[in-house]
């Protein structure tokens, strides 16, 4: 998935901090028309935000859900 993709792009930073990184899709979300570079570069930008502020040995969780009309994915970490 997308998702892996980007998760691919910083797996570096994760394991040099040694980052403990939890991904949650939730099973009701659909294949969605999006703009697949666009989308790459978000969940990129969060993945590496998250990891730039957690201190090493922390912890990154990663949801996806989709609720009627809305698609979300909160990210969570264990920095300040």
């Amino acid at each position: 998935t997308l998702f892996y993709e980007s998760l691919d792009n910083v797996r570096p930073l994760i394991l040099d901090k040694n980052i403990r990184l939890t991904f949650r899709p939730r099973a009701n979300v659909p294949k969605l028309l999006l703009d697949r570079n666009k989308m790459y570069q978000v969940f990129s930008n969060l993945l590496s935000n998250a990891i730039k502020f957690t201190p090493a040995g922390g912890e990154i969780q990663f949801d996806l859900s989709w609720d009627e009309d809305l698609f979300t994915f909160p990210l969570t970490d264990s920095g300040r």
